[in-house]
């Protein structure tokens, strides 16, 4: 198991973040006009995202990764395998890591991969840099979703989000409906393995 230590490094870092306004979220005010359910999703996902960071085991912190997409992104009626690529170019697909990276790619295999371990018991082919780049990728989803709650009151809202998108680049049409203020990162995850450098990355 890894511990973290509270102190001023883990303050100033997420301030630049999400954590508080995540907290101010998931607490008992009124403060923020979303859906219970949603409340209860996201509350979930963090949950089980730091179950998966606390794991020494990084296959089984990929496949809890791969329930926190699914969670945050899909509805029982999709087909996952062709929605959550989807999904996630309306929250990164304006970046120049898109296409470079092609991440609509690693999502499918990820997917692949995660339907390995579920209806094969096979867990053979996740690696470690599979489970630190769906770890990074579902930290920037979330940090987004935080941070535009407003727009993203419900799950709901966020496929309405993505089919809108997706219509407009089918059409050829201007984008109209995505938030300026969308936030992205890449950490180098493969090369940060601790809290401290990630602080010591981020000064």
């Amino acid at each position: 198991m890894r511990g973290f230590t509270l102190n001023k490094e883990w303050e100033g870092f997420h301030k630049n973040f999400f954590f508080f306004k995540l907290c101010k979220l998931l607490s008992q005010n009124n403060e923020f006009k979303i859906s219970p359910s949603w409340k209860k999703t996201i509350n979930e996902s963090v949950r089980i995202m730091g179950k998966a960071s606390m794991s020494t085991d990084y296959k089984n912190g990929f496949l809890l990764n791969m329930i926190v997409l699914e969670m945050l992104l899909t509805k029982k009626q999709d087909k996952y395998s062709k929605i959550l690529p989807e999904r996630v170019e309306a929250f990164i697909g304006w970046t120049e890591n898109w296409k470079t990276e092609k991440i609509h790619n690693k999502i499918g295999t990820f997917y692949r991969k995660r339907c390995e371990i579920v209806h094969d018991g096979n867990f053979e082919n996740v690696s470690e840099i599979d489970y630190k780049s769906i770890k990074e990728l579902n930290f920037i989803l979330l940090w987004n979703i935080v941070e535009h709650i407003n727009h993203f009151t419900s799950k709901e809202k966020i496929i309405e989000f993505s089919n809108k998108l997706q219509a407009e680049k089918v059409l050829g049409l201007k984008d109209t409906v995505e938030p300026k203020s969308l936030k992205f990162m890449k950490t180098h995850t493969e090369k940060i393995t601790s809290f401290e450098q990630m602080v010591e990355y981020f000064k």
